[in-house]
């Protein structure tokens, strides 16, 4: 359909498309400004109902949303909104709090595949690009089968695990992904302590990871 044709289209540009709504306007200026390097295509909305407006014309990859837009509809709202009407957009949720908010976060109308980061790093690039694509790997892969040791993966290190098994650098990981080579590196490390791969193994834990990975999911199809 239209729609599927306009993902396959960016994917292919390598552009993601980004819907930030926040009702503070140096938030979304500098937000914006820090992801424009990355590839992404920043649209930005003050308040739910604009960000209603916006959904109506243009498809985004993914949604970066404040809990908290101020009097009327909050970014809760936003979210339910996308989840039922816009299910190809990922859902990314930040808010003051530490951890997502007691009463509000148990909200059943959310998907599970929705990521959520405290508002203190939103301009730690580094954390803001994987929370971003935590999120668009939640979105894409729901239905993962993943058992034993991969189970404890995040969404985002099962993707980067996935690319590793389909022979990608840490390079061509990192352009994939719209992120640094050093927030790739940690990534790799942080799989590999996950899977229990100790560097005083003997084994190469770049090789051993991917050997997990087939044995379990099978060898996977290389994206072109």
């Amino acid at each position: 359909n239209h729609r599927s044709a306009i993902r396959t289209a960016r994917k292919d540009l390598g552009v993601r498309y980004l819907l930030l709504v926040d009702d503070d306007a140096m938030t979304r200026s500098l937000v914006a400004e820090a992801l424009t390097p990355y590839d992404y295509a920043v649209t930005s909305a003050a308040s739910a109902n604009a960000a209603h407006d916006v959904l109506k014309v243009v498809e985004f990859d993914v949604a970066l949303i404040d809990l908290n837009l101020g009097r009327g509809p909050n970014g809760f709202d936003v979210a339910h909104k996308i989840k039922h009407d816009y299910p190809h957009t990922a859902i990314l949720i930040y808010s003051n709090y530490a951890s997502a908010p007691p009463g509000e976060s148990v909200r059943t109308d959310l998907p599970d595949y929705a990521t959520y980061l405290p508002k203190s790093k939103i301009l730690e690039i580094e954390v803001l690009l994987s929370a971003i694509q935590s999120a668009i790997d939640g979105t894409e892969h729901p239905h993962a089968n993943w058992d034993d040791a991969l189970a404890a993966l995040t969404p985002t290190q099962r993707d980067v695990l996935h690319q590793l098994a389909q022979g990608y650098t840490t390079d061509q990981i990192a352009k994939r992904r719209h992120t640094t080579r050093s927030a790739t590196e940690q990534m790799l490390t942080g799989i590999y302590r996950r899977l229990g791969i100790s560097t005083e193994s003997g084994l190469n834990a770049r090789t051993e990871a991917v050997r997990q990975y087939i044995d379990k999911v099978g060898m996977p199809t290389r994206d072109e």
